[in-house]
């Protein structure tokens, strides 16, 4: 059947909608606790992480306490629970040579990519994470921003992994995050802003050709680093 003669499934579409409200809304929030850490110049990075993360907190009023204190927290509990079933059950899965999309259940939303991402227990585990849903990292996961957090330990895991026969990927992956929004911010939030040269450097000497050394160049300037000239020219 064509695509456009398929019904179209209005759930999804509303579920999507509200996913991409309350990704902006946060976004607001976030955005506005930023300018608000710089204004108070906060003295540590944590303290500006922490008002970042938590700008979508509000104080409870007095009538929610008291429901709070009468609703058991064991949902809190199961939802932790699911999401490190979830990892383990993906784990055995990705160890497995016989992986693929129908065995691995797709997470449906950035949270849960990220619970599960957490949740994984190597960094083998995490890059074949990765690759695995590639596809929607930018249009589904991370289109709003991809979180300083996140980022940072996309460096330490691909740094780790990176080798001749995945090189290709891991250009793929970084190809993909320079096209979220806002990656300039989540770069200069960075703590560890050494590992992005370290990875490209890595990069360089793995590469057993010449031809994605136009994509390293451009993926050099919107990462903001500079990689000395003469590691380059040995490539070209």
């Amino acid at each position: 059947m064509s695509s456009l003669k398929k019904p179209i499934d209005y759930k999804m579409l509303e579920n999507e909608l509200d996913e991409a409200l309350k990704a902006d809304e946060l976004y607001k929030l976030q955005n506005d606790a930023k300018l608000r850490a710089i204004e108070q110049r906060v003295p540590t990075y944590d303290h500006f992480y922490n008002m970042v993360q938590a700008a979508h907190l509000r104080p409870l009023e007095r009538s929610e306490m008291k429901k709070k204190a009468e609703v058991s927290w064991n949902h809190c509990f199961n939802k932790n629970e699911e999401a490190l079933l979830q990892a383990h059950n993906t784990s055995n899965i990705l160890n497995s040579k016989s992986s693929n999309d129908s065995l691995i259940k797709k997470p449906q939303t950035n949270a849960e990519f990220l619970r599960i991402w957490n949740n994984l227990s190597d960094c083998k585990l995490k890059f074949e994470y990765l690759i695995e849903f590639r596809e929607y990292l930018l249009k589904k996961f991370f289109h709003v921003e991809v979180p300083t957090e996140f980022l940072q330990e996309f460096f330490h895991v691909t740094i780790e992994i990176c080798a001749t026969d995945n090189v290709a990927d891991v250009i793929e992956l970084l190809q993909i995050f320079s096209k979220c929004n806002r990656l300039s911010l989540s770069l200069a939030m960075m703590t560890e802003k050494s590992l992005i040269k370290l990875l490209f450097e890595r990069i360089l000497v793995l590469m057993r050709d010449d031809t994605a050394i136009d994509s390293i160049k451009e993926l050099e300037q919107i990462y903001l680093i500079s990689l000395e000239k003469h590691s380059l020219n040995n490539k070209t």
